[in-house]
């Protein structure tokens, strides 16, 4: 599911972890995946050109033991903007299992922290290459040459234990005290300044959209996000302001 649309994620990935135990149910899945990619074969991903300084904006979302014969291990997905343009998504099983939906949430946040620093890293990569001669690089659009360091990395997460747990190792329970101490790689960059995190409501998580299966009428909504009509390709806007 690393290489498809976000869309069909999550349904690539389940049908991926049964490669090798096929059996009708997941052949009729496989079915139904190509035809609704027949269905929308009018919609696509639209990128924008980046405006002023760039941010590197993270949706991060994990959804606790919600599957059958997950083996103990919890789905994480998340998905990263440059501005209003998204330029990676993953969802799959978090390596390692837990005990609960803040365990879970965290380190779906330590690790989106990490994908979310290669591409500031990237940025800095850049701007070196093209120092002073903005005008004359194609890819310094949106970006300041007198940059020094890569844009901070904004992510939203809809779990509150999890995000303070993040910010702070001066927690209120044994378990996110516990958490820091596993991925303290996350809260060393949220005390450097390099990554910010910002606690939004479930209703405006776009993560979730790779973490578990929706309604119809709910898929739809968060699929605007992502892929749109090529004829009208103007996305939503979300409530919160990053």
């Amino acid at each position: 599911s690393k290489a498809t649309g976000p869309d069909i994620a999550v349904a690539v990935s389940i049908v991926a972890s049964h490669i090798t135990l096929t059996s009708r149910e997941v052949f009729n899945a496989i079915k139904r995946i190509l035809e609704y990619l027949w269905n929308t074969r009018k919609l696509g991903l639209h990128q924008l050109t980046p405006t002023g300084t760039p941010k590197f904006k993270i949706y991060v979302d994990a959804s606790y033991m919600s599957e059958r014969n997950c083996h103990g291990h919890s789905r994480y997905g998340f998905i990263a903007y440059l501005d209003n343009t998204a330029i990676e998504w993953k969802t799959g099983y978090l390596p390692k299992t837990h005990t609960s939906t803040t365990g879970a949430e965290y380190h779906s946040l330590n690790i989106a922290s990490l994908k979310g620093m290669e591409w500031s890293t990237i940025h800095d990569e850049m701007v070196t290459a093209m120092g002073h001669e903005e005008q004359r690089c194609e890819l310094s659009v949106g970006i300041d040459p007198t940059t020094t360091k890569g844009p901070k990395v904004i992510m939203y997460e809809d779990n509150k234990p999890a995000a303070m747990a993040a910010m702070s190792n001066k927690g209120t329970t044994f378990a996110t005290r516990q958490l820091a101490a596993s991925f303290w790689k996350l809260q060393e960059l949220v005390k450097n300044g390099d990554v910010e995190i910002s606690v939004i409501p479930t209703s405006e998580q776009l993560a979730d959209f790779f973490t578990k299966k929706h309604h119809p009428s709910r898929f739809v909504e968060l699929r605007e996000f992502f892929v749109r009509d090529i004829h009208n390709p103007i996305p939503p806007t979300m409530t919160h302001k990053p």
